[in-house]
């Protein structure tokens, strides 16, 4: 807290100091202010913002020292792809390997390293961590941390990646938090910019050359949520959870996979993989079969699911699944670009092979 009490003198000093000339009126920005034996107190100055959640939450004017909570590397990646991944202040928990899995986030914040922990390996809060950390803003996707955040006075903003729509709206938002406005509206711009591109590329494949593809994990039987299924469409793939998916079943059964029988799986952890080639229920699979299993990649978040990173895990899937539309030399532009304009940083070349070939953290 010594920060802010830092903070909170200086700026009683330089009001008393202030007070001393002539009135220039009202101030031009929201401050709260205490009168009291004629000592004014001067607080930080400070802003309103409606988080996801409908909530009024009330912010300091700079964003310097951000925390992040729930699920914390998606957490990571929302600030991460507006520029300002070196104001989060804490560490994962140690559940997310910083130096394992998620290792990207220590390329992209390095600071993280020697930040605290905000919660523990099994989720729960560290609330005096948090307290003595004196964050500018806290960061979350979770309703439940909110209220313990709001019980004990933190500033806390509600991050709603249920839907596309709903996902974008939380980028503006966030925008607003980091005074990143322009930033925001440039990622909203190219995820529609790349909606746009990559469908009219798959429109001109012939609805017999559009591969099957189950972008899930087959031995937990749950269709993929709602923007992985938008981007199949998008790319060209036939979905083999499509129909179940608009009909809300959130699940299938192995007699419908093997009805189905894609001709690519797309997953996100290694040790599935070796799952399906050793279990003998799925030996049938064209996928399995033809090992046309292909393996994402983890960047700052799982390439499948909803994620800041969706456009450029399109044009990776569109890659793996048509190469003669989307180049080798066409995709390792776009994920130059992707991350120098988002999220500040310069992707190598060999970080970028390690991307395309798909895996656990570059």
């Amino acid at each position: 807290m010594a920060r802010s009490f830092f903070v909170a003198f200086l700026l009683t000093f330089l009001g008393i100091i202030s007070g001393c000339g002539e009135q220039q009126g009202e101030a031009q920005q929201n401050t709260d202010t205490l009168s009291q034996n004629n000592t004014i107190i001067v607080a930080v100055p400070t802003r309103e913002i409606v988080d996801m959640a409908g909530r009024t939450v009330r912010l300091r004017q700079e964003i310097n020292r951000i925390g992040t909570l729930g699920s914390v590397p998606m957490m990571n990646t929302f600030v991460e792809s507006l520029g300002a991944g070196k104001k989060i202040y804490n560490q994962p928990s140690k559940f997310h390997d910083i130096h394992g899995r998620w290792k990207m986030h220590l390329e992209f914040a390095p600071q993280l390293v020697n930040g605290p922990h905000f919660q523990s390996s099994s989720h729960e809060l560290l609330i005096e961590n948090i307290l003595a950390a004196d964050p500018d803003v806290c960061i979350t996707n979770s309703k439940s941390i909110l209220d313990v955040l709001d019980k004990v006075g933190v500033p806390t903003v509600f991050v709603d990646w249920s839907t596309v729509d709903r996902m974008m709206d939380s980028v503006t938002m966030l925008g607003e938090v980091l005074r990143e406005q322009e930033r925001a509206a440039a990622y909203i711009r190219y995820f529609q910019d790349t909606k746009d591109r990559l469908k009219a590329l798959s429109e001109s494949i012939p609805i017999l050359e559009r591969r099957t593809v189950l972008y899930s994990n087959p031995t937990q039987f749950r269709c993929p949520g709602s923007l992985t299924e938008e981007w199949l469409v998008i790319v060209g793939a036939l979905s083999v959870t499509r129909e179940a998916y608009l009909a809300g079943r959130r699940e299938y059964d192995l007699e419908e996979l093997l009805k189905w029988d894609p001709e690519i799986i797309f997953l996100t952890y290694h040790k599935t993989v070796e799952e399906l080639k050793i279990n003998p229920a799925y030996k049938d699979i064209s996928a399995v079969k033809n090992n046309s299993i292909i393996l994402a990649p983890t960047v700052g978040h799982m390439w499948g699911g909803h994620t800041v990173e969706a456009p450029i895990a399109a044009y990776w899937m569109m890659y793996k699944l048509y190469p003669k539309l989307m180049t080798k030399e066409q995709l390792v532009k776009e994920i130059k670009y992707f991350y120098k304009t988002f999220f500040a940083y310069e992707m190598s070349d060999k970080q970028i092979d390690e991307i395309i070939a798909g895996g656990r953290g570059v």
